[in-house]
């Protein structure tokens, strides 16, 4: 009876120990989405603010073409309007990839946390394993 009993509690042990590592794993990618979304919302957030300043830099040029006498459209205004346009374009570009590349990172280390937790459960595990069947020695039996 004594090794059925330490072979009963040898697999309850292991049902709640994976128990608990995949509520570790919920928990670690949980923890990753969040991470993720609140990156995502600073980006739209910063995104949305490049744009504002820039219509207002974009009136602000115009209206200062306008006032020195020259022509609010064409020439010498045009290329302004389009570098500050492409300069804040550029800009959000590279902060999103940056972006893409925090959430990319957030991935791959919620995996190594994953990977970690279950070779730490299995380490665990293989070890009592080990010390249940040194205990119960050479007459081991299922029959007992």
């Amino acid at each position: 009876m004594g090794a059925a009993t330490s072979l009963a509690t040898l697999g309850l042990s292991y049902a709640v120990g994976r128990q608990k590592q995949k509520r570790e794993n919920e928990l670690t990618a949980a923890e990753a989405q969040l991470q993720a979304a609140d990156i995502r919302a600073r980006e739209r957030a910063l995104r949305k603010r490049d744009e504002a300043l820039l219509k207002a830099r974009l009136a602000s040029q115009r209206a200062r073409a306008g006032a020195g006498g020259t022509a609010t459209g064409g020439g010498s205004i045009d290329a302004v309007l389009r570098g500050l346009t492409e300069q804040t374009r550029m800009s959000i570009s590279e902060r999103k990839r940056d972006a893409d590349r925090q959430i990319a990172a957030l991935g791959t280390r919620s995996q190594l946390r994953q990977r970690n937790n279950l070779l730490d459960f299995e380490g665990d595990f293989l070890g009592r394993s080990a010390g249940t069947a040194t205990r119960l020695g050479s007459d081991f039996s299922l029959l007992d």
